[in-house]
């Protein structure tokens, strides 16, 4: 574990999908009580969530994603892609997001992609662009690899989030990964320079395993990883070690290496089976 206060460390998290139209009784509060609990015990500089924040992308789903962060969890930095469910294919549901976040998170955003270089790792969002027919564009793919090619200059890992795993990656038993040619476009670049990359992606809602081709593989120069869903696991999952509500991963930037640890953010306690350093 790393010990200097002066390195970074982030909870990288998944499908929330906080669901406001349930006939099951209120969800938005059963999710938003996980969440609440979950934030509360991140002691983290920064939280990633890889898609899927909420069910219907309705602004009472949203809202109640960005209140229980801003009241409960203490990182300074939040980062999101937005998935399936928050409809980032339809530019309506776009204009949306757009504006939940400014409003919630006081923060003024005009793309669904992002790159963010830092003092000790660069921080890359990817998402198929709506207004472009739902693929990553050729403008997406050269924020990406000008993020990537300041990383290895800099010699600090690049850390993607996506809510698709790429194709031909992390083991599934169902079709989980964005479009073949979105997959070779952006695996072409994330391979091409040597430094280290790790690719974050959700969706599947499969919980942690250590199993090989399971949460963490390594494929040429990069680590993928399949984070679970925070409140809603696969729980039919045999197949998986751990499917717990809560989980996730907290990512530690030390000198020489990066650390990938399992959390349970809900009963605030390491997963000490499954650690990975890269």
């Amino acid at each position: 574990m790393c010990t200097n206060p002066k390195l970074k460390r982030i909870a990288v998290i998944s499908d929330p999908q906080i669901n406001a139209l349930t006939t099951y009784g209120n969800v938005v509060g059963k999710d938003c009580e996980i969440l609440r609990k979950c934030f509360g015990n991140m002691t983290v500089d920064a939280v990633a969530v890889c898609g899927d924040i909420t069910e219907n992308s309705l602004k009472k789903e949203w809202l109640g994603f960005f209140e229980a962060f801003q009241q409960h969890c203490n990182a300074k930095e939040l980062y999101l892609v937005p998935g399936n469910m928050d409809n980032e294919h339809n530019p309506l549901e776009t204009k949306i997001y757009f504006e939940n976040f400014k409003r919630y998170a006081n923060k003024e955003i005009n793309s669904l992609f992002f790159a963010h270089e830092k003092d000790n790792c660069v921080l890359i969002g990817i998402c198929p662009e709506p207004d472009k027919g739902g693929t990553i564009t050729d403008t997406q793919l050269g924020t990406v690899e000008n993020a990537i090619q300041i990383a290895a200059k800099r010699n600090v890992p690049a850390f993607v989030f996506s809510h698709l795993q790429i194709a031909d990656t992390i083991h599934i038993e169902w079709n989980a990964a964005m479009p073949a040619s979105d997959s070779k476009n952006i695996r072409n670049i994330i391979e091409k320079y040597n430094g280290k990359v790790v690719f974050f992606s959700g969706h599947t809602h499969n919980g942690l395993t250590k199993k090989v081709g399971g949460s963490v593989v390594k494929i040429n120069n990069i680590t993928y990883v399949s984070t679970p869903s925070i409140t809603k696991p696969n729980i039919i999952n045999l197949l998986v070690d751990n499917n717990s509500v809560g989980t996730g991963f907290i990512v530690e930037l030390c000198e020489d290496n990066v650390h990938i640890r399992g959390y349970d953010f809900l009963r605030n306690e390491w997963l000490v089976d499954f650690e990975w350093t890269i």
